[in-house]
């Protein structure tokens, strides 16, 4: 994630901790909004409440729901990590975290009552 928030994706890089600084900057400076996948209802209702408008049923549809079975999946269709053999991938577990922590500012940050929209 560090080399990819710094660089192009396929240029051949060594992430630094000056990379991961600077991602992680980013992160919180020019970024519009940050949500997160696995906690994407409230990440549709996090954004409407900064920008406006109102979230339709069709935003909480998951539009592309991959296989089940497929080769990066464990059980339940979830991310096999199994599958890493213990690497740990140091610099996007770091921006990682901070995309996390960005996200629960700017959800402490509104006064929303999250709440799945109207059908």
């Amino acid at each position: 994630a560090a080399s990819a928030v710094n660089r192009r994706c396929l240029d051949a890089h060594n992430v630094t901790s000056e990379d991961v600084a600077l991602a992680k900057e980013r992160l919180r400076r020019d970024f519009a909004f940050v949500g997160l996948t696995h906690r994407w209802g409230e990440a549709i209702l996090l954004f409407h409440d900064m920008y406006g408008g109102k979230p339709s049923l069709q935003e909480f549809s998951n539009v592309r729901p991959g296989g089940a079975g497929g080769a990066t999946q464990g059980p339940a269709g979830h991310y096999d990590h199994a599958l890493l053999g213990g690497l740990r991938d140091w610099a996007d577990a770091e921006v990682w975290e901070e995309a996390q922590a960005v996200f629960e500012a700017t959800r402490r940050d509104t006064r929303r009552i999250f709440a799945a929209p109207e059908r």
